[in-house]
């Protein structure tokens, strides 16, 4: 049973409690004292005097029942408090939670003082009692509370209050609440989570933060004074489920690949219902499902759109990217993008030219490319200029002819008994590389007996 907390303010004697409205003909027929008012026979309800509970310096729980047959009239019962084992003069308190089994609350009594008790009903026109007993309240206790209560309960937090009845005649050294989860087992102690608090107004008020969404908790009121440690009973609450979540992010795009960067770039589509703190990329080229404990890049501009560039990233090698965001949920991850790296390229290789038949007007030569640089030859060829100096793909240019490596070319023409410089090149996406430089000397247009043989296939380096 709940118990009913009343106050002792309704002191009247025996006399005082029997009804006016039978008039001086009932008033003769009433008992004074402790003798049992006479019932009318449609009244004989049996009643029994519990035990006294919860007994402090200035209060206690008292209890008692009725049987009453289906004849029975009450129109209200509860419990006879007085300081006088004849009952002479006593304090009604009246039962209204309407059960035949009720325990009421006394408060406002005096330390270290025997009171005595006992249950009534009242038909309207008689009283009847059950047996009197007695209890002594105590001279110091520790600190006594009323139920606690709880409100504004929230995913994570809660607003609790407790009435103390009692301090227990010492000052206060330490009060507040104790809780756990229910989960734990037992009632919580001081030796459990603990919010301390100092007394306002004769109660104990605290908000309560840091709770689990969903989940009951056991809360009691402690105070500690000279006689020791007081609790509350255990007040039950369950937070409300959580509307916060896992942010939800976006798959990542990979663009601009070379061979130690790439550009990648996510959205998040959902926060989570909660603040984001922190969010960017991680990747690896390792394992396949990367995480914030491989290589991350966080994003710090504002905004759920994520942009970034990947560096220091290694040639050639498959990575494992994908975007990231943190709550106070957790980390939540897009799906993962997988990317390789671009080789590194360098200038093309090429060999020596090599000069075949020269004429009075044009000559033929070849050369080859050793070595693409890792790239694609998109074009090769030779280039040359007249007498002096270093031909490049900006001067005179020969057509290659050939399909693998090697490629040759047939300049036409050109000036009899005249020095070229000729150099063959080939360009890839790095750019374009030549061979070291080659002279050719056309024929004399016609040759005498005793001319040199041409070409001339070397010549001083300054010359060039």
């Amino acid at each position: 049973q709940q118990p009913i907390m009343i106050h002792i303010t309704n002191n009247r004697s025996i006399c005082d409690s029997l009804r006016g409205v039978l008039g001086a003909m009932l008033l003769l027929l009433s008992l004074t004292g402790c003798e049992k008012d006479t019932e009318p026979s449609n009244f004989a309800p049996a009643l029994t005097t519990g035990t006294a509970t919860d007994i402090y310096r200035v209060g206690a729980t008292l209890s008692g029942s009725i049987n009453r047959s289906e004849a029975t009239v009450v129109q209200e019962y509860g419990i006879l408090l007085s300081e006088l084992k004849s009952m002479a003069e006593y304090n009604e308190l009246k039962a209204t939670d309407g059960n035949n089994s009720f325990s009421l609350q006394v408060q406002n009594l005096q330390p270290g003082k025997t009171y005595y008790y006992c249950a009534y009903a009242y038909s309207g026109y008689s009283h009847a009692r059950g047996e009197v007993k007695e209890f002594t309240t105590t001279e110091s206790n520790a600190p006594v509370f009323g139920e606690p209560t709880a409100t504004s309960v929230g995913e994570e937090s809660a607003n609790l209050s407790c009435r103390i009845l009692d301090e227990g005649g010492s000052e206060l050294s330490l009060s507040g609440f104790c809780y756990k989860e229910r989960s734990a087992g037992g009632e919580p102690t001081v030796n459990d989570h603990v919010v301390n608090v100092a007394p306002s107004g004769g109660a104990l008020t605290a908000a309560l933060s840091g709770l689990n969404p969903d989940t009951e908790y056991n809360i009691r009121a402690y105070a500690v004074n000279g006689s020791g440690i007081g609790y509350s009973k255990t007040l039950t609450l369950t937070t409300k489920a959580s509307t916060k979540r896992l942010a939800t992010v976006g798959a990542t795009t990979v663009n601009n690949i070379t061979t130690g960067t790439a550009t990648v770039e996510a959205a998040i589509t959902d926060e989570g219902g909660c603040a984001l703190l922190s969010k960017g990329f991680c990747w690896s080229s390792e394992s396949a499902t990367p995480t914030v404990s491989n290589t991350k890049l966080e994003v710090t501009t504002e905004g759920l759109t994520l942009t970034a560039e990947l560096t220091g990233l290694q040639q050639q090698t498959t990575y494992y990217v994908r975007a990231y965001a943190e709550n106070e949920k957790g980390i939540a991850y897009g799906e993962v993008q997988q990317f390789t790296t671009q080789k590194e390229i360098v200038l093309p290789t090429l060999s020596a030219v090599t000069v075949g038949e020269v004429t009075p007007g044009g000559f033929t030569v070849s050369a080859s490319v050793t070595d693409a640089g890792g790239g694609t030859v998109s074009e090769r060829g030779f280039c040359y200029v007249v007498g002096q100096g270093t031909p490049t793909i900006a001067d005179n240019k020969l057509t290659a002819t050939g399909e693998d490596s090697a490629f040759q070319a047939t300049a036409t023409g050109l000036s009899p008994q005249t020095v070229y410089i000729i150099r063959a090149y080939a360009t890839n996406e790095k750019g374009t590389a030549y061979s070291d430089p080659m002279v050719v000397t056309t024929k004399k247009a016609d040759p005498e007996e005793g001319d040199a043989v041409y070409p001339e296939k070397s010549l001083s380096p300054t010359l060039l």
